[in-house]
């Protein structure tokens, strides 16, 4: 089995996996093990889209050590179960940008973002002010989303309408929908989960959110739950 490694911390891990007798590589792995925030889990999907991913939970300040063995002994011998999670993409001007957790489409400063929202032929908001607009993944709902709505949902995505001069409801669409946002009134950013590269958004700007073609795959190992927390 060929494994990369996602970390703060690298080196402890890429050990622990060679004493296993696991090859560590940087490219084609068949498996990725983040070992980090929700961050640096988020990056590992952004650096190896699709490839079924092991996210072990520690703090960066955490200087105590742990015990990998039986975590990295499942993963040798395959004692686990891959679970698909829908993501989404945005595209706008022929760029295009794919997250896990949410789709951003912001305000850049000083002013208001003026925006549209469209889901198929029904008109959600024709001329919403505000911070903007957050798209949200089930397995992003309990981060930005939730964080404006203070809801979650376990199917389809999520609208979040952020800090808008009008109370404005936050609909859960189902998977297949098509959403899109006409910029009224700029300038704008899109963004999405954790990457850096980001778009900006002008006058005009049509951007087109959906569920992307593929998905992200979790690695369960048989007796963890999802997100490994608690280590010895």
């Amino acid at each position: 089995m060929k494994v990369a490694v996602v970390s703060w911390t690298p080196q402890v891990i890429k050990k622990e996996l060679k004493k296993a007798w696991i090859d560590v590589v940087g490219s084609k792995p068949d498996a990725v093990l983040a070992f980090g925030g929700d961050g640096t889990f988020l990056f590992s999907e952004l650096k190896y889209p699709g490839v079924p991913k092991l996210f072990v939970r520690h703090d960066r300040d955490c200087g105590k050590p742990h015990n990998l063995s039986k975590i990295i002994e499942a993963l040798k011998n395959k004692d686990y179960t891959v679970e698909e999670f829908p993501k989404l993409e945005a595209t706008v001007r022929g760029k295009k940008l794919v997250g896990m957790n949410d789709i951003n489409v912001h305000y850049a400063p000083p002013g208001a973002l003026r925006f549209a929202v469209k889901v198929g032929g029904r008109m959600l908001a024709d001329n919403a002010i505000g911070d903007g607009l957050v798209v949200a993944t089930p397995y992003g709902s309990t981060g930005y989303y939730k964080s404006i709505t203070r809801s979650t949902f376990s199917h389809g995505f999520g609208l979040a309408f952020n800090n808008c001069t009008q109370r404005m409801k936050s609909p859960v669409v189902p998977e297949g929908a098509a959403i899109t946002v006409g910029i009224i009134r700029g300038p704008g950013v899109l963004a999405a989960d954790c990457n850096r590269k980001t778009i900006p958004l002008k006058d005009k700007d049509v951007i087109k959110i959906r569920k992307a073609a593929q998905p992200a795959r979790l690695i369960r190992l048989k007796g963890w739950p999802l997100k490994i927390e608690k280590l010895g």
